[in-house]
């Protein structure tokens, strides 16, 4: 729940930043939840995850 939360908040266009605050979260947490979900979703469909970097860019 917590990582769709984050997802459809950063697909409605809202910065990590943004989304920190709304979430009562630091940036730097953030970052390393994306990043999570991006290799699990990535793993689910059956890619590789070696090409996901390790550090996102808004």
């Amino acid at each position: 729940m917590f990582v769709g939360t984050l997802r459809r908040l950063q697909d409605c266009g809202f910065s990590t930043k943004e989304t920190a605050l709304i979430m009562g979260i630091t940036e730097a947490t953030v970052r390393p939840i994306r990043r999570t979900a991006k290799h699990r979703l990535a793993t689910a469909m059956g890619y590789r995850t070696d090409h996901i970097p390790e550090t996102d860019k808004e």
